[in-house]
């Protein structure tokens, strides 16, 4: 009896991590918002933190320029984490860059715009007169600055010793930006020009691309963590298991929650 007692407090307690404030209040228990920090384990072993870090390329046209910076790039991860870098390590990371473009050119295409055709007189409400633009949409030949860019590379570990494939995933980044930057005269003052931000070098892009490429490979290597808000019950009996659900160890928090 003791036992379905313990599981029903736990299960009430679980319940209200995913409980709205309000609803709590009608069953008389105090809570409080709280952060707690979620581990998530590297997605594959690295015995001693040694990794053998292989990257390589399939892609003639920009595979070499990106598989150059995004080893750059991973190397710089590992290495502010700990890890030690060396072909005799047990487990191989190998990256191969199977696709990495990047465009930038002018596309003129024919579009709808707001084109200024002339000036007209108006008057205001006190017949005091202004001059007005005259605008009409008409299709016009309008020029795009265009900047795309895509890199795709096989992600796989494996343990050197048991020949025996630990993790593969397939990883694409892609980039594609485009604005007017000419044509015929636009009404209210509206101009042509890149868009903020706007990447106008085919070989920044790559690198762009590879360090994106780095950085959703960093985590499944090394394990991450992620922030939560979660609402725990501050009830007294319940209070030593919150310590342990605020400092991560959520197994431990629902022993303790049972034995409440």
């Amino acid at each position: 009896m003791r036992g379905s007692l313990r599981w029903l407090v736990l299960l009430c307690v679980l319940a209200g991590l995913l409980t709205p404030a309000a609803a709590l209040a009608k069953f008389g228990i105090t809570k409080t918002r709280a952060t707690v920090v979620w581990h998530h384990p590297p997605a594959f072993p690295t015995a001693g933190k040694e990794l053998n870090l292989q990257v390589s390329s399939l892609d003639p046209r920009g595979g070499p320029l990106a598989a150059a910076h995004l080893q750059q790039a991973l190397e710089a991860f590992l290495t502010r984490d700990g890890f030690r870098l060396t072909p005799s390590a047990r487990t191989t990371l190998q990256l191969t860059v199977t696709e990495a473009v990047a465009f930038v050119e002018r596309q003129v295409r024919m579009t709808s715009v707001e084109v200024r055709v002339g000036e007209r007189i108006e008057k205001d409400s006190k017949g005091k007169e202004k001059k007005v633009e005259d605008c009409q949409a008409q299709q016009a030949e309008v020029t795009y600055l265009v900047s795309s860019g895509s890199v795709s590379a096989n992600l796989a570990a494996s343990d050197a010793q048991d020949q025996a494939i630990l993790y593969s995933q397939p990883l694409r980044r892609q980039y594609w930006e485009e604005a007017a930057v000419a044509g015929p005269r636009q009404c209210r003052g509206k101009g042509y020009g890149p868009a903020p931000g706007q990447m106008q070098d085919p070989q920044a892009i790559l690198f762009r691309l590879s360090e994106e490429i780095a950085t959703a490979t960093a985590p499944l290597t090394m394990g991450f963590a992620e922030p939560r808000q979660v609402l725990l019950a501050v009830d007294d009996e319940l209070k030593p298991g919150n310590v342990h659900a605020l400092a991560g160890n959520w197994e431990r928090a629902q022993v303790m929650w049972a034995g409440a």
